[in-house]
């Protein structure tokens, strides 16, 4: 196909009477900062509005044309037209000066309604008020049709069962979620259940759901709301904000789906929706990108009744979760295509805009598994930080430190009797670990091993399953039973 090297110009739409004075701004429907750049503009309006207002009339026009710098940029003008046709909202492009101008920062609003200013500066002027009010009702009429309806959690306004699968479907897919779920439920059918457990009990069904954090907390919030609340959750989202494990989103989807309270949701699938029907530009994870998601988020949800915003809430985690996905989103069957920024642009890969990528750093630990007949010793790690409140087998720097665990159980000289396994590696969030396991057997101890104790224990290969371990040390011993059997 020939591509024509010929340049375009792009212009920006007025964002307020004063500003238009100073000089001319266009459409940000095919830049890629200028959306987000006038959104974060809207959300960080000037706590003295006169005084911002002085210092703006002493620029010129000429100040803010450094604004911008000159790229030149190669456009397929059939395609272009093509994909744009297809977005009724988007610009026109218009050759001008053979440049596209591209903002590197947005003019500041001096309104003080930051989600009326924000609504003012979406998208082109045709469009973008009936995007913003008819985003709702799109989206409630699409979830009702199209949405997911049998969700296990679903069945019920129950806030117990609606906290449960909220703190276990973070960050993690919801096939996951379904099995844990439903045991937990087995196990524990009311919070007072939940909240009389063994600590060991809930780490042992949390067990391969990672993130152990989350049942941790999860543990101490049920004990929290049957001490302060008498087993019953608070109904605003500050009150469940204050609660441990629950934070903003949460609580608000809690609130939602349990009370029928109108509050925004933000987690990650509503993020990738937003930033993509809107053309938000930045890292969502930064502040300044998050509030004004927030913002945007507040603007969006719908005005009527409890069924409303259960439909529009749940509609915005299927959206993200079964069109508007990560890696392949299906574009053809969303009913925001028309309007969408991302899709007009070609930008549904891009946005949102991806954490800043860092080296990932490597650790590298020794584990001891230490044999006596057919059990294995294992360890408690402690409550907090990584695998906290978890069984794990002991770990070292080094063989040196591994042999002074076996001291302690009476193997001395362990050094050269070490069995080396195959090694294995387990990547979490933040880094990769990198683990070798030792095996020893403990038949040569020359004193008795060990007693049982809070701290540690020697458990059967065959109770392994009553312990709550870690994903790579319940894969490792797996492995091995045979060959320890």
């Amino acid at each position: 196909m020939w591509r024509s090297p010929r340049r375009f110009a792009i212009p920006w739409p007025k964002r307020s009477p004063r500003a238009a004075a100073r000089c001319a701004i266009s459409s940000p429907v095919t830049d890629r900062a200028a959306t987000f750049s006038s959104i974060t503009s809207s959300t960080t309006a000037p706590a003295n509005p006169a005084k911002s207002a002085a210092t703006r009339s002493a620029r010129s026009c000429r100040a803010n044309v450094r604004r911008f710098t000159v790229r030149t940029v190669s456009i397929d003008r059939a395609a272009l037209t093509h994909r744009l046709s297809r977005a009724p909202a988007a610009p026109t492009m218009t050759s001008q000066n053979d440049t596209l101008l591209t903002p590197r920062a947005s003019h500041r609003s001096s309104k003080t309604d930051a989600s009326t200013s924000m609504i003012d500066t979406l998208g082109p002027a045709s469009g973008r008020r009936a995007l913003i009010e008819s985003f709702a009702p799109t989206l409630i009429a699409w979830q009702r049709e199209h949405g997911r309806h049998d969700l296990p959690w679903q069945q019920s306004r129950d806030a117990y069962r609606v906290w449960l699968s909220e703190i276990m479907l973070q960050q993690t897919q919801v096939s996951t979620v379904i099995p844990y779920y439903t045991r937990f439920l087995e196990r524990f059918p009311t919070i007072e259940a939940l909240a009389g457990a063994p600590s060991d009990e809930v780490m042992s069904l949390w067990a391969g759901l990672g993130y152990y954090s989350r049942a941790r907390n999860l543990h101490r919030c049920a004990q929290v709301v049957v001490e302060a609340y008498g087993g019953h959750f608070p109904r605003t989202v500050e009150a469940l904000s204050s609660l441990p494990g629950i934070g903003r989103s949460t609580a608000a989807a809690i609130a939602a789906f349990s009370f029928g309270a109108r509050e925004a949701i933000l987690d990650g699938n509503v993020k990738r929706v937003l930033a993509r029907v809107f053309g938000i530009d930045g890292f969502p994870g930064e502040k300044r990108v998050e509030n004004a998601m927030w913002t945007l988020a507040q603007t969006l949800l719908p005005a009527h009744g409890d069924a409303d915003i259960d439909a529009y809430t749940q509609g915005l985690m299927d959206l993200g979760a079964t069109l508007c996905t990560r890696g392949r989103p299906d574009c053809a069957r969303c009913a925001f295509t028309p309007h969408c920024v991302a899709y007009a642009t070609g930008r549904q890969r891009e946005l949102p805009v991806a954490r800043p990528r860092k080296a990932v750093p490597v650790r590298h630990t020794l584990m001891l598994v230490m044999r006596r007949g057919k059990s294995i010793w294992l360890e408690r790690r402690p409550p907090t930080g990584i695998w906290g409140g978890l069984w794990s087998l002991p770990e070292g720097s080094d063989t040196t430190a591994l042999a002074r665990v076996a001291e302690l159980h009476g193997y001395h000289d362990s050094a050269s009797a070490f069995e080396p396994l195959a090694p294995l590696s387990h990547t979490f969030t933040h880094f990769k670990l990198d683990i070798e396991p030792m095996l020893l057997d403990m038949v040569a101890a020359k004193t008795p091993s060990a007693r049982d104790d809070a701290a540690g224990r020697w458990v059967a290969l065959s109770e392994l399953d009553e312990f709550g371990l870690p994903a790579p040390v319940k894969k490792l011993l797996a492995g091995l039973t045979g060959t320890l059997i």
